[in-house]
């Protein structure tokens, strides 16, 4: 039997990101969210290769609003494939707001190409 690790559902969406890897560095890498839920999210970088445990910084850019939304968490697990580094990131704070926004824009998405 397959244990799912998952606590919360995810949300398969693509969304470009910039993503800062050290609170000490303003260095933005570019990258994209695979998917995401309620306690975290995959991205897909060719620009970086986060070191596990280590936290990181991630704006979004949604279509539907002015400014990024800014999500912080850890990195729990990274995996090489070809020339980019696909890594989880559990969120820290739980930014509820910028979180729900995400998630309703995935959840819109969803609906519309199942012409909900």
């Amino acid at each position: 039997m397959v244990h799912e690790r998952r606590k919360n559902e995810r949300f398969d969406i693509t969304l470009a990101v910039a993503i800062k890897a050290s609170k000490y560095s303003e260095e933005l890498f570019a990258g994209e969210i695979k998917n995401i839920s309620s306690g975290g999210f995959c991205i897909e970088s060719p620009d970086i290769t986060p070191l596990v445990k280590t936290p990181v910084e991630v704006m979004v850019k949604l279509p539907a609003y002015d400014s990024a939304v800014s999500l912080t968490g850890n990195v729990t697990w990274d995996e090489q494939i070809d020339n980019k580094c696909l890594f989880g990131v559990e969120l820290t704070n739980r930014e509820r707001e910028a979180t729900d926004l995400i998630l309703d824009y995935a959840f819109d998405l969803l609906s519309e190409k199942q012409g909900i």
